[in-house]
């Protein structure tokens, strides 16, 4: 498993981009066990993110808390996922959508 640990004001996360298709995966799990500071990762959150678009080039993002609670709003998360991808060189504009339905768009 390929995974990139972020941080931003305060909370870190283990950002997954496009995780192999797993219809069975159980991320709430997932983020138990890659999020547990003394036998994991260790981290406040699991960030999953997935390549919907290329053309316009857009991600799917997904929050889970380290106790495996599905966050519906985590602007950190947002805003980390959207700095890696940042970093990744493209020549078209970049859309991050959350699942609470909000985009930004990284420049």
């Amino acid at each position: 498993m390929r995974f990139r640990k972020i941080h931003g004001a305060g909370n870190d996360f283990v950002l997954l981009s496009d995780p192999a298709p797993d219809g069975e995966k159980d991320w709430s799990k997932e983020a138990e066990r890659l999020c547990a500071r003394r036998t994991g990762v260790g981290a406040d959150g699991l960030v999953i993110s997935s390549l919907i678009s290329i053309s316009p080039f857009v991600l799917e993002v997904g929050c889970f808390n380290a106790d495996g609670s599905v966050s519906t709003m985590c602007g950190n998360a947002l805003r980390c996922t959207a700095w890696a991808v940042a970093r990744v060189p493209r020549r078209t504009r970049r859309k991050v959508s959350g699942r609470c339905g909000w985009r930004c768009a990284p420049r």
